[in-house]
């Protein structure tokens, strides 16, 4: 019983997840931004729109991973790896998303590769 709750509560957190990035693309991040767009820089600059959305769809991805982490579970036998390499995912999207949109100019982008890198580390 105890694994099926845990496999539905990731499939719940992932499902969540995907509507929550999906709708705050649709209902949220479209009107926001495209109020913004035309205005002076820095609020109807590009670079900013991308951060604010990428910020909002980080909460997504570590949900999505949180899901996963919870439907997997029952499954795996090693927790540890499992866990350590979708922390992994979770950071390195943020990082991606940081080094792109702020251009490498952010330290974020190198402290949460080097988490992602690490995390991939000890899981092995």
């Amino acid at each position: 019983m105890t694994d099926w709750a845990m496999m539905m509560a990731g499939v719940l957190a992932m499902a969540t997840a995907v509507f929550h990035g999906w709708l705050g693309e649709v209902r949220v991040m479209g009107p926001v931004l495209g109020a913004l767009r035309g205005q002076p820089a820095p609020a109807g600059s590009r670079r900013l729109h991308w951060l604010i959305r990428l910020s909002w769809q980080a909460g997504s991805v570590a949900w999505f991973g949180g899901g996963a982490i919870l439907a997997a579970w029952p499954w795996v036998a090693d927790k540890r790896v499992l866990v350590f390499l979708v922390l992994a995912a979770v950071f390195a999207f943020g990082a991606a998303g940081n080094a792109v949109v702020l251009r490498g100019r952010h330290p974020g982008w190198v402290l949460l590769t080097g988490a992602a890198a690490l995390a991939c580390l000890a899981a092995f």
